[in-house]
């Protein structure tokens, strides 16, 4: 889980600073998603398909 916090706080730096305003709502949405796009080999090969 502390991976996924952290790739999602590099991914967009704006939650960093909503979390520590004490909204947790978008920092938890990006962690679900970082930790199902890391369970799915198709949505983390997408990441890497350049144009």
């Amino acid at each position: 889980m502390a991976r996924d916090l952290a790739s999602a706080m590099q991914c967009d730096p704006k939650l960093m600073e909503q979390a520590a305003s004490g909204d947790t709502k978008g920092a938890a949405r990006a962690m679900a998603e970082e930790q199902r796009v890391w369970l799915d080999p198709d949505a983390r090969a997408d990441r890497f398909i350049v144009g």
